[in-house]
C-alpha cells in the first residue's frame, strides 16, 4: 500500500514546482515518489536526474535525515509521515 510522504524541495528548485517547497506524495519507495513528482512538476526532472534516469551526482536524497545511499537508494521504502529531502551539493569559494 502506498504511503503519504512529504517531499521537501529546496528553494533553489522551487521555481520548477510552482514555488512549492513541501509536496505530499503517495508512494511506497523513493523511486515512486520521484516519478509522482515528475508527473506533477515535469520541469524539475532534468535538474534531479540525467538522461538515463540516474540521480545527478550533485543531488542527495535523505529519508528522515539518512542519505538514501546508506539505505536502499531508489528502492528505499517509504512509510507514512516520512520526510524526503532533496539536497543539492553547494560549492563555492
Amino acid at each position: 500500500m502506498k504511503q503519504m510522504a512529504t517531499l521537501k524541495i529546496p528553494k533553489l528548485y522551487a521555481y520548477y514546482t510552482a514555488n512549492q517547497t513541501a509536496i505530499e506524495l503517495n508512494a511506497s519507495t523513493i523511486s515512486e515518489a520521484l516519478t509522482a513528482l515528475y508527473i506533477i512538476h515535469p520541469p524539475i526532472q532534468k535538474h534531479l536526474v540525467d538522461q538515463k534516469g540516474n540521480i545527478r551526482r550533485h543531488i542527495n536524497l535523505f529519508v528522515n535525515k539518512v542519505n538514501i545511499k546508506e539505505l536502499r537508494q531508489l528502492d528505499t521504502p517509504l512509510s507514512e509521515k516520512d520526510e524526503v529531502v532533496i539536497l543539492p551539493n553547494i560549492s563555492g569559494g
